[in-house]
Formats: C-alpha cells, structure tokens, sequence
C-alpha cells in the first residue's frame, strides 16, 4: 500500500473575513473530495482570512497512481482558486 500526502499553501485574495475564506475552502476541498477521491482538510492557518493551507491525502497499491493524483489535486485546486499554490510538504512512501 502506498500512501501520499500533501501540504498546500495558497492566498485567497478578497478574503476579509474567515466566514469570507472558510466559504472558498469548503467549495475547494468539497470538489477536490469528489473529483479524486482523496481526504482533505485546512490543516493551518485557520485563523488567518488571507490564507489557506490545505492538507491532501491519498492511498492506492500503486506508487504512480498516488504521484498522479496528487500533481492532478495541484493542477485542479490551482484551477480552482486561480493563484499559484505553493507546496510545503510532499510525500510518497509505503505503508
């Protein structure tokens, strides 16, 4: 089994207020949930309306499969949100 995570920074621009940001986040992770079947979460930052950082993770037997799903997850929130999202964490390994 092998099992990805990843750590995802991103800006929300126009978020003055968590309600404001805690909107974007729920549609972000609530599509991502249902396009890749991956568990997500806002895993910091919560209480800064600006900024996001997410938390992604995926399990599959195969080690490609993870990879993949998790440079899809960046390309879609990326699309989602329209800024460029930064990648704090990375990991790909066995369980």
């Amino acid at each position: 089994m092998q099992v990805g995570t990843l750590v995802l920074s991103f800006p929300i621009p126009g978020a003055r207020s968590l309600k404001d940001k805690r909107s974007v986040i729920r549609r972000v992770i609530a599509r991502t949930r249902d396009r890749f079947n991956v568990s997500a979460a806002e895993v910091e930052a919560q209480d800064r309306p600006g900024t996001a950082v997410l938390g992604i993770g995926a399990v599959s037997e195969s080690r490609r499969v993870v990879e993949e799903t998790l440079d899809a997850v960046l390309r879609f929130i990326e699309g989602e949100t329209g800024v460029d999202v930064a990648i704090l964490e990375r990991e790909v390994g066995s369980a």
